[in-house]
């Protein structure tokens, strides 16, 4: 059977990317750090490591095996949780990770139903995008994580998805162009992406900047860009203020009322919703009964 402690020894390092900086996360020394790695290898019968004067790189062996101390030490976080509910008497604890739209729309709704059913709960919200939730999940720093992406309703591979991790289908949320009240397009209820090839753009940054230049080039034009954000609140705010038009998820829609108008697109750009969550290691109950509430409250 695999040593789990020098398992977890090699897992700091490839985190840490150096053995001696291994080495100072554990407190240990870095002549014990290689000697863990190098009983590891002779263990398993083949190398795991590349050591170079930069530190170090995963063989293909070695990351297999991080990957399952990853799970490991996921299981083992979510053990001493469950041993401090029990020895706490607290009857449940749950850790949700969310986008920012959803944490203001959609997730508010479904926690305060929980919170009236389960008032002894624990629930702790944390924002971050799906690329910093997925990884929060497969380490057990978060029981369920509300995750969008961009396209057709089947997630992406590199989430995991039917490995370690689950996904359920929440909603579609179509995306919207946001022009300022006065536009000259601002009267027709869907406007064609082709129309809008001479406007300056807010553009959104990673998935968002690049469904625009997707679309942009589909219809044959390269957007020209007058600002770039990342919060959509404030995208819309430069909208109103005359700056340029942008592209905003439905449920993100909350510009300045009166000032700004939102227009279905042709063709229609799609933002999925859903929900991610482990499987193959137990996880609390509360996990569930939120996802219930979820799929009731914000479903399409």
């Amino acid at each position: 059977m695999i040593d789990v402690p020098r398992l977890m020894v090699l897992r700091a390092a490839a985190a840490r990317g150096s053995l001696s900086a291994a080495a100072r996360l554990l407190k240990i020394t870095p002549s014990a750090v290689s000697q863990q790695v190098a009983a590891l290898e002779r263990q398993v019968g083949v190398p795991l490591v590349e050591r170079r004067t930069t530190g170090i790189t995963l063989t293909a062996p070695g990351r297999a095996l991080v990957a399952t101390a990853d799970v490991i030490a996921a299981e083992l976080a979510k053990a001493e949780r469950h041993i401090a509910d029990i020895a706490e008497g607290t009857r449940g604890r749950l850790t949700v990770a969310t986008f920012a739209s959803a944490g203001q729309r959609l997730l508010p709704q479904a926690v305060s139903a929980l919170a009236a059913d389960r008032p002894d709960a624990e629930v702790t919200v944390l924002e971050y995008e799906p690329f910093d939730a997925v990884p929060k999940l497969r380490r057990g720093e978060a029981d369920l994580a509300v995750v969008y992406h961009f396209g057709a309703p089947r997630p992406p591979d590199d989430w995991g998805v039917g490995e370690s991790l689950r996904y359920v289908r929440l909603r579609r949320d179509p995306v919207r162009v946001v022009l300022p009240a006065d536009h000259p397009l601002a009267g027709q209820r869907t406007i064609a992406f082709t129309d809008l090839a001479d406007e300056r753009w807010v553009q959104g940054w990673a998935d968002v900047g690049q469904l625009l230049d997707h679309y942009a080039a589909v219809a044959g034009f390269t957007p020209q860009v007058a600002c770039y954000a990342s919060d959509y609140l404030f995208m819309q705010s430069v909208v109103a203020a005359g700056m340029g038009v942008a592209l905003v998820p439905t449920v993100a829609l909350a510009g300045p009322a009166g000032e700004v108008v939102a227009r279905r697109l042709d063709p229609e750009p799609v933002r999925q919703v859903g929900a991610l969550y482990p499987i193959g290691r137990w996880h609390s109950p509360l996990t569930e009964e939120l996802l219930a509430r979820l799929r009731a409250t914000v479903a399409d």
